[in-house]
């Protein structure tokens, strides 16, 4: 079985980058284009990225001596090392480099963009409306929430995330799809807040911890906010906040909000 390592000095136009790497061929692997050493108009050319991606977080040297001192003091400490020591060539200054790097990134990242919304839309997964964000740096994310007047719309909505994350390789390999679908089913009357509020001050409500004698509760805030039931209705609820005792025992509840 190949090892498919080696250790790699990145050369650019004012430093030197030690990095030990395997499958080094993914430098010319771009998310858009496929493999550029396939592309005559490419051929010979480093993606940006990927460059960034493998030589990163390693230190730099502007010593060619010292260079080849620590690719040969790595190359001596591995078990295996089938490629020995290389030198890739960048013909730019790390500056520019990690500049063309950052523009080629969001190029990828619309181009996933697209594609991705694309087949969602196609398969009626992705609801219109929903905000597009990247997280940690390979993480495709979609969220969407419900309208501030859920309290009188009547329209369908949706809610929840949806993520596609991607490997060092930019293949995708987890989907997160958690998006509820929602449609109207009634309109129901709801409780004030005061009444709520007597419904805690007279113990009704569920309490996991239970109090001990002499604990005293107070109360700090309500919200009107809404949850789904066992049954996958949305119901209203009111939400209470506070502490017990001290501001350091943190203390919340909710109560039925429908008459």
């Amino acid at each position: 079985m190949s090892a498919d390592n080696g250790i790699y000095i990145l050369k650019t136009k004012d430093q030197y980058r030690v990095a030990h790497l395997c499958a080094i061929d993914n430098v010319t692997w771009s998310v858009i284009d496929g493999d550029w050493c396939t592309d005559m108009d490419k051929r010979g050319k480093l993606v940006p990225t990927r460059v960034v991606e493998m030589w990163g977080n390693c230190k730099y040297t502007r010593n060619e001596n010292k260079a080849f001192e620590i690719a040969h003091k790595r190359a001596s400490s591995l078990p295996i090392c089938e490629y020995g020591v290389n030198v890739i060539t960048y013909n730019k200054t790390w500056k520019h480099i990690v500049e063309d790097a950052k523009k080629y990134a969001e190029e990828e990242i619309d181009f996933l963009r697209e594609k991705y919304e694309g087949w969602m839309n196609q398969m009626e997964l992705l609801p219109k409306g929903a905000e597009f964000s990247v997280q940690n740096g390979d993480t495709l994310r979609w969220d969407i929430g419900p309208n501030k007047d859920i309290v009188v719309q009547t329209a369908p909505f949706q809610m929840g995330t949806i993520m596609l994350q991607f490997d060092k390789n930019n293949q995708l390999v987890n989907l997160f799809y958690q998006i509820s679908w929602n449609e109207y089913a009634a309109t129901e009357g709801i409780v004030s807040e005061a009444e709520a509020l007597n419904q805690v001050m007279s113990g009704n409500f569920t309490q996991y911890v239970p109090f001990n004698a002499g604990d005293i509760l107070y109360i700090s805030s309500c919200q009107l906010t809404y949850l789904y039931d066992t049954k996958g209705f949305y119901q209203p609820v009111y939400e209470f906040g506070g502490y017990i005792n001290s501001d350091d025992n943190v203390w919340s509840c909710r109560v039925p909000a429908r008459t």
